[in-house]
C-alpha cells in the first residue's frame, strides 16, 4: 500500500531542475509538458498527478520532482541536521507522519494535514499569510514550515523513505512547533518619555494642554506657587513673572487664598483677564 496515494492523485505535481542562479544552485519548477509553470493558481492548469510527473521528469531530463502544497497539508523542512539529532528525534516523535531524506541527504522532509482554520494567520498585502509572529524559515534552528494555501513553495519530493508513514493529521503538532520553535523574538517596546509632571508642564513649558484655557492654566500653576510658597503673594508673583506664563501676569491673590491652601475657600484674581475664581487645590 502507498501511503502518499492520496498526494499523489492530486494534480498538484510539476517537475524542476536544478540550474545556477546568481552563483549560486537553485531548484526552479518546470511543467510536465515541457513549458514553463509556477506555483501560483495562475499555473494551475500545468500541474499534473505524480504518475505523470514523474514520467515527464524521465522523459524531459529533469533533475527530480515535486508538488505544490494545498490547502489542508503542510510541508515541514529540516536542514543541516543527522537523524539522530536530538532535536530532529523531538520534532519526528511530535508529527508521527511521513518522512523522507532531503534531495541533497543533509535534511528531513515531513509531509502531513492539518486544520487550516486553526492556524494563526493575518492579511499582508491582501493575501492570507501566516502570522508574522512566527518565522516560515527560521534560521536559528533550520526549520522550515510551509502551509498549503499560504505559501507558493513546492516540495521537493524524494521517495527516500525515513517514516513510512500515512499523512497524519499534524496540526496539534503544528501549534506546538509555532510556539515553541518558529516564534519571532519580540522586539522590547521603545522606552515612553517620562510623564511631565504638571509643575514643570506650566511653569517650565508653558504647555496649558489639559486645561480648558489660559485662566484655568494660570489658576492652577497660581494654586502651584501658594503650595510651594506657603501663600507669599509677592514670592507667588515673582515666580509666576518668571516662569513661561509670563504673558498672563498675576494681578492680585486674596489673603482668603492662603487659608484655601491649608483646607478653606480661596479667590484669585488674574489681572490680565479680571476673572475670579473658586477653586479646589490640587
Amino acid at each position: 500500500m502507498d501511503n502518499l496515494s492520496e498526494l499523489k492523485a492530486m494534480p498538484i505535481w510539476v517537475c524542476w531542475n536544478k540550474i545556477e542562479k546568481n552563483g549560486r544552485m537553485t531548484k526552479v519548477p518546470c511543467s510536465a509538458a515541457g513549458g514553463k509553470t509556477g506555483t501560483n493558481d495562475e499555473y494551475r492548469d500545468t500541474w499534473v498527478t505524480y504518475e505523470e510527473a514523474s514520467a515527464a521528469a524521465q522523459k524531459r531530463g529533469y533533475s527530480g520532482v515535486g508538488f505544490v502544497i494545498p490547502r489542508g497539508w503542510f510541508f515541514l523542512d529540516i536542514d543541516h541536521k543527522e537523524l539522530d539529532d536530538p532535536f530532529v528525534q523531538k520534532i519526528l516523535h511530535r508529527f508521527d507522519t511521513y518522512t523522507e531524506y532531503s534531495q541533497s541527504g543533509s535534511g528531513l522532509h515531513l509531509y502531513g494535514k492539518c486544520d487550516f482554520f486553526r492556524l494563526p494567520t493575518e492579511k499582508i498585502d491582501g493575501r492570507l499569510r501566516l502570522d508574522r509572529r512566527f518565522y516560515t524559515k527560521n534560521p536559528g534552528n533550520d526549520l522550515e514550515l510551509y502551509i498549503g494555501g499560504l505559501t507558493n513553495r513546492f516540495a521537493v519530493f524524494t521517495g527516500d523513505v525515513v517514516a513510512d508513514k500515512a499523512p497524519a493529521d499534524c496540526t496539534e503538532a503544528i501549534l506546538q512547533t509555532l510556539e515553541k520553535d518558529m516564534r519571532r523574538e519580540e522586539k522590547p517596546a521603545p522606552a515612553q518619555p517620562a510623564a511631565t509632571d504638571k509643575f514643570t508642564q506650566l511653569y517650565k513649558l508653558g504647555d496649558i494642554s489639559g486645561y480648558g484655557s489660559h485662566s484655568e492654566a494660570d489658576l492652577a500653576l497660581c494654586i502651584m506657587l501658594a503650595k510651594e510658597t506657603k501663600g507669599d503673594a509677592a514670592e507667588m508673583d515673582r515666580l509666576f513673572s518668571a516662569s513661561m506664563r509670563t504673558t498672563r501676569c498675576v494681578a492680585t491673590v486674596s489673603s482668603s487664598f492662603i487659608t484655601k491652601v491649608i483646607g478653606s475657600p480661596t479667590c484669585i484674581s488674574l489681572g490680565s483677564t479680571g476673572s475670579t475664581y473658586i477653586t479646589e487645590p490640587t
